[in-house]
């Protein structure tokens, strides 16, 4: 079950990074020509959320249930502030996506508050863009120590 719920946790990112990507550039587009916050806008915004608290689901359940490396990293006989891979994965990894989960909520609850489209632009650029931040902070790139594949197998 850790195998496939962590391919799939795996593969879900590019979706998220794509739909923030997608999403921070129409906002700041929007924003900076003052553009009509449209129903494609809401939608995109949505799945944005949508797909973000899917894979933070997935990755609450590895992190709570199934991760060898967070149980070992919380094993009172190993000093995982010293070992960079538990670091990565027990805390700064789990740390960075609660920021990024944080920035998306508030953010999309913001742009849905407010009432002019060029608002609805700059705040869902600042709140995604500072949630795309965290998320492209907390991702185990390959040439990282904690690095792991772009596209997981198994």
């Amino acid at each position: 079950m850790y195998t496939l719920i962590l391919v799939i946790h795996s593969w879900t990112r590019w979706l998220v990074l794509l739909l923030l990507i997608t999403l921070l550039i129409r906002s700041a587009i929007g924003w900076s020509c003052s553009k009509e916050y449209r129903v494609m806008d809401t939608r995109l915004c949505d799945a944005t959320v949508g797909i973000f608290n899917i894979q933070f689901i997935l990755g609450l359940s590895l992190y709570v249930i199934f991760s060898p490396l967070v149980r070992a990293g919380w094993n009172t006989n190993v000093d995982m502030l010293s070992n960079p891979i538990l670091r990565f994965f027990v805390l700064e990894h789990i740390a960075a996506m609660f920021l990024a989960f944080a920035a998306m909520r508030i953010g999309a609850k913001r742009v849905t508050k407010t009432a002019a489209d060029r608002g609805k632009f700059k705040l869902s650029t600042l709140w995604f863009g500072a949630s795309f931040v965290c998320v492209v902070a907390g991702i185990p790139w390959p040439f990282l120590i904690y690095g792991r594949a772009l596209f997981r197998l198994g």
